[in-house]
């Protein structure tokens, strides 16, 4: 008994002796300036990286399109098209899983090559690493959060009023919450600097305190990131559009190829975006 009322004893004395417990760090406040333009600049600093690095994946992915007949002169309704395009479901999947794939060993090359010093080989360009498969999943994730908002605009749009309001409002709440997860996730694009180092990640739950109160920072960021991505992607079809009836060999080789390094282009802006989030949350080591 005498043995039990002495840890108690010691268990009330550690208790009242404990320190407390330390506040919560503040939350970081991105600089805005820096943060909506940063990518563009980092992309500056790079530019020699980028154009060898995004011209030999843009003609692999070229070269890969043209062959699985899904090129982007396929679009166009020509008289034309010499038999480079092919309508089937099975190989236009295989194409989107080829082109993300090869955009995620991109990202990682970039990343690596601007980042990392990475020296360029063509050992260390082809080799398959983790890192390429885990940015693949992580793209493909983020990709069907993101498509959420328009399952839900699709739900909402085919529905049937129901005339029960309390079933009706319920089915609107739920549903509309898929409109949400793109701005949730805004606070979370960091995480694919970590994927490309091949490094664990931090606690979400510091990293959402950490993000706290920069929601219209981000916010604006990648709207300028969407904006520049749908400027010059359509400038490139609209362009090409021009001269579809004339759609030589040649032509749809070139147009496929300046797509594709179009494309790989807002690839380095977006990389460079979550480096900068990263880089001013954590440090650059």
């Amino acid at each position: 008994m005498k043995t039990l009322w002495s840890k108690l004893n010691g268990w009330y004395d550690n208790l009242q002796n404990k320190p407390a417990s330390e506040p919560e760090p503040e939350p970081k406040k991105f600089p805005a300036l820096r943060l909506i333009f940063g990518p563009y600049n980092l992309f500056i600093d790079n530019s020699r990286r980028f154009f060898m690095l995004g011209g030999i994946l843009a003609l692999v992915m070229t070269a890969v399109f043209l062959l699985l007949g899904q090129n982007l002169m396929c679009a166009f309704d020509t008289n034309s098209r010499m038999d480079l395009c092919a309508d089937s479901p099975v190989l236009y999947f295989a194409s989107r899983l080829a082109g993300l794939f090869l955009v995620s060993v991109f990202s990682v090359r970039i990343y690596e090559s601007c980042y990392a010093g990475a020296a360029f080989s063509w050992r260390w360009l082809l080799r398959p690493q983790k890192a390429d498969a885990k940015m693949f999943a992580a793209y493909a994730v983020y990709l069907g959060l993101n498509l959420l908002s328009l399952v839900s605009a699709y739900l909402l749009y085919v529905r049937v009023p129901n005339p029960d309001w309390r079933i009706e409002f319920a089915y609107f709440t739920v549903v509309s919450l898929g409109f949400l997860v793109p701005f949730v996730l805004l606070r979370f694009y960091s995480l694919f600097a970590f994927v490309m180092e091949d490094r664990p990640f931090p606690p979400l739950r510091q990293l959402w305190r950490d993000t706290s109160g920069n929601g219209l920072r981000l916010l604006v960021s990648f709207a300028l990131l969407f904006c520049v991505l749908i400027f010059s992607l359509n400038s490139v079809i609209n362009n090409f559009r021009l001269v579809a009836s004339e759609n030589t060999i040649y032509i749809t080789f070139v147009a496929e190829y300046i797509f594709n390094l179009v494309v790989l282009l807002n690839i380095m802006f977006f990389v460079n975006c979550c480096r900068v989030q990263k880089e001013f949350l954590f440090g650059e080591k």
